[in-house]
């Protein structure tokens, strides 16, 4: 025993604390793997993805950039496993293809997420919601590579499609498309 009791000396405590955040500390946000990374398996579709949105509501309220960032990735790797253990659900499944696509665009990782948008596109081509979402997502995230009048395609395509909805969602994201198409200019 020390003259500190049982506790640790300071200096020691210190030493310790600034090894373990030196370790964790590479500046910049980790890039998570799925080996990083333990998702439950849940019994059903529902449950699998209450698990996956239920780690991204949490993911989203987190202010610090490199804990979201890696939060955000977790939450990726959930919608993940719903798409991977119910790949024949139309209801949930699509939805969370959809969702991966989305998050990679808030970390992004643009590139990715236009192949994750063309997935769906190809994978889901009659759910109308999120053949809309996946339109408009593609769009945005060609815009923000720099690629306009690639991404003035996927904006017509939204805007051709789904003008004459009734629902109000619907035209407020085909009037947002159409606004995206008018502010491209064509290069000449």
């Amino acid at each position: 025993m020390t003259k500190y009791g049982s506790r640790i000396p300071m200096t020691m405590f210190i030493l310790a604390a600034g090894l373990f955040l030196a370790a964790g500390c590479r500046g910049g946000a980790k890039t998570l793997t799925r080996e990083d990374v333990l998702i439950p398996h849940e019994d059903t579709v529902r449950e699998q993805f209450a698990l996956a949105t239920a780690q991204e509501r949490d993911a989203k309220g987190i202010y610090d950039k490199e804990v979201r960032s890696e939060e955000l990735q977790k939450t990726i790797f959930a919608y993940e496993t719903v798409e991977e253990r119910f790949p024949d659900d139309t209801q949930f499944t699509p939805v969370s293809a959809f969702k991966i696509a989305e998050l990679q665009q808030e970390l992004g990782w643009h590139a990715e997420a236009i192949k994750r948008f063309d997935h769906v596109l190809q994978r889901w081509p009659e759910d109308e919601t999120v053949r809309m979402m996946a339109l408009y997502g593609r769009g945005k995230s060609l815009d923000e590579l720099k690629r306009p009048e690639e991404a003035q395609v996927y904006y017509k395509m939204l805007i051709d499609e789904f003008e004459s909805s009734p629902d109000a969602d619907v035209r407020s994201l085909v009037e947002k498309s159409r606004q995206r198409y008018r502010q491209i200019r064509p290069r000449t």
